[in-house]
């Protein structure tokens, strides 16, 4: 779940507009993955920040605040 949540911080953090349309999907696909409020599936954000011990929404906001800073390359190697 570890790897699931690394890889989506990843690509979340490192999308910059204007790159290849795949890029955006995947960027899509992830931030919709990130927002979600989906708790029944096992592999949803909700449940792996439950099983890693981590408060959902105050990861969002940290997401969401390194990307409007542009600190994405200062965190996301």
């Amino acid at each position: 779940m570890l790897a699931v949540l690394e890889d989506a911080i990843g690509i979340f953090l490192r999308h910059r507009s204007g790159t290849d349309p795949r890029a955006c999907r995947l960027f899509a696909e992830t931030a919709e993955w990130i927002a979600s409020d989906d708790s029944e599936s096992l592999f949803s954000f909700l449940s792996v920040c439950d099983v890693l011990g981590l408060e959902p929404t105050c990861l969002r906001r940290g997401l969401a605040r390194c990307r409007r800073m542009g600190r994405a390359r200062d965190l996301a190697p």
